[in-house]
């Protein structure tokens, strides 16, 4: 469905103010090898978009050509490549918009695997049919500007980046890096790439730092209590209650939601007894041990300091 709509705009419309330019400088970068014209942006979606050009008939006038830096001659240049074609660079231009419309598919693309890797299926669905179903992509998805092509390839590159930074591996570190040069070809302002993504990285690693940090602490003391207590006496009975009994120890705390699974458990009394001794609380918010007992009688036994 989105392929049909931009197909028929891409019939119905005629060219934009922007479009006489770009597609007279993407011809001049095929036949020159230079980028002089329209050098405000990278020449990809204009060379993309002359490539049908190059396998059909039409007429050709670059005397108003320039090359000098401070000449903006693409506007000049692509009057008059409208004049000496008239009414048939309507058909040339559609075969310009028709070769820019996968720019389009390659974003919806992008933006479904990005929410589904993220936040499942669905996401991924309704993410792809705000793509395909938005006003402003179906406007600049179906003409010769640079517009579409960067923000599609922009999803891209980030949707890459990202994959490197959960898994780093080399394989990735080259999509990232072939992505990133597309994205660089489509547009200028995707220069900003270069700050955000060494940016995004420190942030990165210096949570996952922090994460593992924390990990390793909890594991610890909890590694600790667990030793502690398989050295002890493990055949001394506990009771606890009638319906709850392990081996050599009896917990007693108030209720709460977390279940004194985390840091930040909010119990306030909260005692361990072990084998007639009492271990105290250790201070607001931190928990020593958690875990399940045995099953006893059907039910289990979660305890923690």
């Amino acid at each position: 469905m989105h392929v049909v709509l931009l197909v028929r705009t891409v019939a119905v419309y005629s060219p934009t103010v922007d479009e006489v330019s770009h597609l007279p400088a993407g011809l001049s970068h095929w036949r020159f090898g230079r980028f002089d014209l329209y050098r405000v942006n990278p020449p990809l979606v204009d060379s993309v978009a002359t490539m049908p050009l190059l396998f059909s008939e039409f007429k050709e006038d670059w005397s108003r050509y320039s090359a000098q830096k401070d000449a903006r001659q693409e506007f000049a240049v692509g009057k008059q490549f409208v004049e000496i074609n008239g009414a048939d660079s309507i058909r040339l231009y559609r075969y310009g918009r028709l070769a820019c419309v996968p720019f389009s598919l390659i974003g919806a693309i992008s933006v479904y695997w990005f929410a589904r890797h993220l936040y499942g299926r669905a996401s991924g669905i309704v993410a792809m049919c705000l793509w395909c179903f938005s006003p402003n992509v179906l406007g600049n998805a179906a003409i010769i500007t640079p517009d579409m092509a960067s923000g599609a390839l922009a999803i891209l590159a980030a949707f890459t980046f990202w994959r490197w930074l959960s898994s780093p591996e080399w394989s990735r570190a080259l999509v990232a890096g072939l992505t990133l040069g597309l994205a660089e070809s489509a547009k200028t302002t995707c220069v900003i790439f270069y700050v955000v993504w060494p940016a995004v990285w420190m942030i990165w690693c210096r949570r996952g730092r922090r994460t593992k940090k924390e990990q390793e602490s909890r594991h610890g003391v909890t590694g600790n209590v667990v030793k502690d207590l398989k050295t002890s006496e493990p055949e001394t009975p506990l009771s606890s209650g009638p319906a709850h009994r392990s081996s050599g120890l009896s917990a007693t705390f108030s209720p709460c939601k977390a279940h004194c699974t985390t840091q930040s458990c909010n119990l306030k009394k909260r005692e361990v007894r072990y084998w007639g001794r009492r271990f105290p609380r250790r201070g607001r918010g931190s928990v020593v041990f958690a875990g399940r007992s045995r099953e006893s009688e059907g039910r289990g036994l979660r305890f923690g300091v």
